[in-house]
């Protein structure tokens, strides 16, 4: 990701076109020893993607998918941005990290020169991979897909909210990653992750979906972009 944000090249097609699919295999096969100073954006962003989706734990973890699907339905705009910054603040460490990272480089990818993707759009790319269940049904992965792509990109449009202005990209490598370091630049394999599996006390996830007092001071100067969310006809429980 650091040579993603840090690329003077056009990045005005990052997660929007994709790598020629045979090419893309044989660099994700030596993912770890590839140079990626030689491989252009759209294959960089390609990788990146299929690194996501192939990770056998997914970065937003299975326990938090049906308190970010639940807490998406509030019309409290305020009481919305607390559900999910709790949720994130409670994301095993390295985890949080990785989304930051990713959440700053979408922000890059988003303002940058002659770019045409929005939140929403990268949105759209990302999160599938990043938020998902195993044993889902075609039809309960139909009734989730677009409200976490409306959480996702709402996250990325409140990315000073939820991580903070300090850019991941600025701060000391060592200090941010620590042993996983590779992983946050795509540059190693799906096992770094296996053992990263989320455990919390449901008491504490039930907790994340009710409302509570906004921590955001009324007078706060932070301006906050919602998305509104999807309204489903019936209140059954998507993930089931």
């Amino acid at each position: 990701m650091t040579e993603l944000y840090y690329s003077k090249n056009d990045k005005s097609t990052l997660f929007r076109l994709s790598s020629d699919t045979e090419r893309l295999n044989k660099y994700y096969e030596s993912i770890r020893s590839l140079d990626y100073k030689n491989l252009d954006n759209t294959t960089l962003s390609s990788l990146l993607k299929k690194f996501i989706r192939n990770l056998k734990s997914p970065i937003w973890p299975e326990e938090f998918l049906q308190p970010l699907v639940s807490c998406m339905d509030s019309q409290n705009k305020m009481s919305l941005i607390t559900s999910i910054r709790s949720m994130i603040n409670k994301l095993p460490p390295s985890n949080r990290t990785f989304l930051k990272k990713l959440v700053f480089l979408c922000n890059e990818v988003i303002h940058s020169k002659d770019s045409k993707m929005t939140a929403q759009s990268i949105a759209v790319c990302l999160a599938p991979g990043l938020m998902r269940k195993k044993d889902m049904t075609c039809t309960s992965i139909a009734a989730i897909t677009p409200i976490l792509n409306n959480a996702l990109a709402l996250i990325i449009e409140n990315q000073s909210t939820f991580f903070g202005k300090v850019s991941p990209y600025t701060e000391n490598f060592a200090d941010i990653f620590g042993e996983y370091s590779n992983v946050f630049d795509a540059g190693a394999s799906d096992e770094t992750f296996e053992d990263l599996t989320l455990k919390v006390d449901p008491r504490i996830l039930r907790g994340t979906v009710r409302k509570r007092k906004p921590t955001l001071s009324p007078n706060s100067a932070t301006t906050l972009t919602i998305i509104q969310p999807i309204k489903r006809s019936n209140s059954a429980d998507p993930l089931e």
